[in-house]
């Protein structure tokens, strides 16, 4: 994620400009910070924790210095199955075994739904 070269500040990670603590299991070092490698592992990825915008941060090595950095944002996309499965039309959801039509165009998801259009008689 980060590679520093000649830093004397104190690094740190953030998530959503939020600084972020290492927790082993959970937010550990894959590189070796004292080397320049700040590159973070994110374990046991969780779509409410950990996905968004994270960087790379090093604070100024003397308030006079004005030498801090941080990286460019990279954003970590954690994806999950849906919980539920349901068909939405007019904001009211249809029952199983209602009949409906559906125009090409129509059907919207994250992730996008992929599937075969079925009618039954």
């Amino acid at each position: 994620m980060c590679i520093l070269e000649a830093w004397l500040g104190t690094l740190q990670i953030d998530f959503f400009f939020q600084p972020i603590a290492t927790y082993p299991g959970k937010y550990q070092w894959s590189g070796k910070p004292n080397l320049g490698d700040c590159s973070l592992e994110v374990l046991e990825a969780n779509i409410t924790f950990d996905d968004g915008l994270w960087q790379c941060q090093v604070t100024s090595s003397d308030f006079a210095a004005q030498d801090a950095l941080a990286s460019e944002e990279a954003r970590l996309v954690v994806r999950e199955p849906p919980k539920t499965i349901g068909i939405v039309q007019n904001k009211n959801k249809i029952a199983q075994g209602e009949q409906i039509t559906v125009v090409d165009g129509q059907v919207r998801g994250h992730p996008a739904w992929t599937g075969h259009y079925c009618s039954y008689v």
